[in-house]
C-alpha cells in the first residue's frame, strides 16, 4: 500500500515521497456509487490512508490531470475541509 500511496501522489501533485516518508494515519470506510469498478472488490471498501510531513512546500497550480492544487497551512486546512467524511482522519494527523 505505501508503494501505490507514493505513486498516487506523484500521479497527482508530481510530489514524489519515499515510502519510508509516509506515516500510517488509519482507513477510511469508501462505498462505491454505481457499479464496482473490479469484480473482486466488495461494494463496501477500505482505503489506507497515510500522511507526510515536507520541509517545503509547492506553489498553487494545476495538477497533471488537470485539478487544481493549492497549499495550504494547517489552519486552512481545517476552514476548507473540515465537513468533508475524511476530516476526522486528518484532523486527528494534523492538530492530535
Amino acid at each position: 500500500p505505501r508503494e501505490g500511496a507514493v505513486r498516487e501522489v506523484a500521479e497527482e501533485t508530481w510530489v514524489a515521497l519515499a515510502p519510508d516518508a509516509l506515516t500510517a494515519v488509519g482507513y477510511e470506510r469508501i462505498r462505491f456509487a454505481g457499479a464496482v469498478p473490479d469484480p473482486r472488490l466488495h461494494p463496501i471498501s477500505h482505503v489506507a490512508v497515510y500522511g507526510a510531513r515536507l520541509d517545503t512546500v509547492g506553489e498553487d497550480g494545476v495538477g497533471p490531470e488537470g485539478q487544481p492544487i493549492v497549499w495550504l497551512a494547517p489552519d486552512g486546512v481545517r476552514d476548507r475541509c473540515a465537513e468533508a467524511a475524511w476530516w476526522p482522519l486528518l484532523d486527528r494527523h494534523l492538530f492530535g
